[in-house]
């Protein structure tokens, strides 16, 4: 059996194999940061690709949609970007990823429903307003 459709199928044997290494040992989250931090682009991709099915997973528990999980996707990722210099890091980075994440899921999804109330409220003005200017005389029940 090829090695590939062996990776293709545990693909946290392929994670492992392509885990950026530093002496042989796979970099923790708190090095790639450093490395990012230093201005190492690839660092970051590697923790995306690292991180991202437990970033999407806990988006999607929450969003319904796959344009808002794809948006708290990147809002997660964007900040730990803007954050990377500012905080004290640990080897792994999951448990901030992941509370980041749910708590970025839920700014948006209350944003959401904030504005489709938003808009209800002004499409009933609007056709309140509409019946009045067809019907001057009568009143809406």
């Amino acid at each position: 059996m090829p090695t590939g459709s062996i990776l293709r199928r545990l693909p946290w044997i392929q994670r492992a194999v392509n885990s950026p290494t530093q002496g042989g040992e796979a970099l923790s989250d708190g090095m790639l940061l450093v490395q990012f931090l230093a201005g190492d682009e690839g660092a970051f991709s590697n923790l995306v690709d690292r991180h991202k099915g437990l970033v999407v997973s806990v988006c999607q528990r929450i969003l319904r949609e796959a344009s808002d999980v794809e948006d708290a996707f990147q809002a997660t990722f964007l900040v730990l970007a803007r954050k990377a210099g500012s905080l004290q890091w640990h080897d792994s980075i999951a448990g901030w990823l992941h509370q980041t994440a749910r708590r970025t899921s839920l700014k948006l999804r209350s944003m959401k429903l904030r504005r489709q109330k938003h808009e209800q409220h002004a499409a009933l003005e609007r056709s309140e307003s509409n019946h009045r200017e067809m019907n001057p005389g009568a009143t809406m029940a």
